[in-house]
């Protein structure tokens, strides 16, 4: 009996322990399965994850996509926005266009920028009248072209007459290009403000001491060579070639005459004010005027000015200088120079030209002065009182700017400058080459009329200008080789445009319409001998007279302060 309870016991242990060993081995089966699961879940995870990854990525593919389209685009607007624009219509757009509606250019501005612009021009030769009327109207369109230096008062007054908006804010928050090129030249900076630090206006800017250069005396070059003379240099030397003209090519009219107030340079003054030892001087009352004028008196006397140079308008003077009635003259480089040559290849072929130095005292000095303009140069545009959509018209008008920082190579500065690409410029080896149609237009169209319709390089814009545009419209050896000559005048003489107060401005404007009435006719009197030299002190004392020494003193003020800017 209990042989057989110790075996059943026995056995009942066995089964237990293999319940025991079956449990454990179902726990196992379990946790196999668990973990397959957990390990399946995870894979589904990390490819949930994964496919939030690549969509976020592609978000953010699509954000920066839109990013680099926004900080490529150059629109300024998503929204029509009409903008009025008063201002005169350049001769080089007026050739071919009756607006600047019409123009390549303005079609291309607004493709760009969004803006449309409708320009209103007065008729030609009524800008200032019909400026006047417009701001004594009170009628003004949204962004005014006017030569704010001119203004009385300068663009402060203008502020103050509650014809332009002041445009501090503005170009701090919507000028970005400009608010640049401001940081980047002291002198931009200084003459595009007023006195007390206001901004009025965006201004047309020369990028370079080449683009600043671009006037002075011209003579005939084939005249000279025939001649065996030597290209002048002084007033004695200029006086030689005259005659030789005269006697030797028979010309009525050796030298035109106009422009003659600037031979006053050879004698070390400037028919005008100028800047002598940091103080402004006014010429006509220093005795080396006297000078100036007796040698222009023999020259009349002798028939090497035309007789009728006070009266010579652009068509005469043209037919004169390539009629062979005058061998000598002032002009452009383009206008002139180019224009001049361009129409007499065919109809003589030997007809040359060839700028010449503004005439120095000494043979191997500097003339006095010369042509070279600032950097800043009238006229500017500026956001008139009437104008709603301040902001835009901010961000238009810095579009010109728009660049490195110095407002060169961007959109709005290739456009102004160069036009459209593939149609009147490409880019060869980085440098921006005008195309035939303006280089050789198969029209006949003189090159300064085709960029008339298609940049602003050709007059002004709220820009600036490039060098490759004046080294290509100053292409030909005449062209480049007057600009050499041109430079060679003293600059340091030149009277930076200041701005008089509203008082000083008064004062200045009574004075100065007498004083520049009265010098222009003593002068045409003394040169022509209808007044004896011997009055030239009482030409004097009539200029003293009429206040003239008060102007010097308020244009020194004007000095003073702009120095202080």
């Amino acid at each position: 009996m209990k042989k057989s309870l110790r075996w059943l016991s026995l056995l009942l242990i066995v089964v237990m322990l293999g319940s025991l060993f079956i449990g454990c081995g179902k726990t196992d089966d379990k946790d196999k399965v668990d973990a397959g699961d957990k390990k399946e879940d995870k894979q589904e995870d990390k490819k949930d994850d994964e496919k939030k990854d690549d969509e976020k990525k592609d978000d953010e593919k699509k954000d920066d996509e839109k990013k680099d389209e926004s900080e490529d685009s150059t629109l300024i607007t998503d929204t029509p926005v009409t903008l009025t624009y008063w201002g005169a219509l350049n001769s080089n757009a007026s050739a071919n266009y009756a607006s600047l509606n019409e123009t390549p250019l303005a079609q291309e501005l607004e493709r760009l920028t969004g803006v449309t612009i409708e320009y209103q021009h007065p008729p030609e030769g009524q800008a200032d009248e019909q400026f006047n009327l417009m701001v004594g109207s009170g009628e003004l369109p949204d962004i005014l072209e006017r030569g704010w230096f001119d203004y009385p008062g300068g663009q402060g007054k203008a502020i103050e007459d509650g014809v332009l908006i002041e445009l501090n804010d503005l170009i701090d928050e919507h000028a970005p290009n400009f608010k640049k090129l401001l940081e980047s030249d002291e002198l931009i900076d200084k003459m595009s403000k007023t006195d007390d630090g206001k901004y009025a206006m965006f201004p047309f800017i020369r990028g370079n001491e080449l683009n600043m250069v671009f006037y002075g005396p011209i003579m005939r070059k084939d005249w000279l060579d025939d001649l065996n003379l030597d290209i002048p240099e002084t007033i004695d030397e200029w006086t030689e070639v005259l005659r030789k003209f005269k006697t030797e090519k028979g010309a009525d009219a050796p030298f035109q005459g106009n422009d003659i107030p600037r031979m006053a340079c050879a004698f070390d003054i400037v028919d005008g004010f100028y800047l002598e030892d940091g103080e402004v001087k006014y010429g006509p009352i220093e005795p080396a005027y006297k000078d100036y004028l007796a040698a222009m008196n023999k020259w009349y006397e002798e028939g090497l000015i035309d007789p009728d140079y006070a009266a010579l308008d652009g068509t005469a003077r043209d037919a004169k200088a390539t009629s062979g009635e005058s061998g000598a003259f002032f002009g452009y480089g383009g206008s002139t120079i180019l224009r001049y040559l361009t129409a007499m290849k065919d109809e003589d072929p030997n007809y040359d030209l060839t700028g010449v130095p503004y005439p120095a005292k000494e043979k191997g000095g500097k003339a006095f002065s010369g042509q070279k303009d600032f950097p800043v140069m009238n006229p500017g545009w500026g956001i008139t009182t009437a104008c709603e959509e301040v902001e835009i018209a901010t961000k238009w008008l810095d579009f010109g700017y728009s660049g490195d920082g110095t407002g060169i190579g961007g959109p709005g500065y290739m456009l102004y400058n160069f036009g459209i690409e593939g149609q009147t410029y490409e880019i060869e080896d980085g440098y921006p080459k005008y195309t035939d149609l303006v280089t050789d237009n198969p029209d006949g169209i003189a090159m300064g009329h085709v960029l008339g319709g298609y940049t602003r390089s050709i007059y002004s814009g709220p820009m600036v200008q490039a060098r490759e545009y004046h080294e290509q419209y100053q292409h030909l050896p005449q062209q480049i080789e007057a600009a050499k000559h041109w430079l060679k005048a003293d600059d340091s003489h030149r009277l930076v445009p200041t701005t008089p107060t509203s008082e000083e401005n008064e004062k200045l404007v009574d004075i100065m319409n007498e004083v520049n009435t009265y010098v222009s006719e003593q002068r045409l009197k003394f040169i022509m001998g209808q007044e004896p030299l011997e009055k030239f002190d009482e030409f004097v004392e009539q200029l003293k007279t009429l206040g003239i020494e008060d102007v010097i003193e308020i244009r020194n003020a004007a000095l003073k302060r702009f120095n202080e800017r």
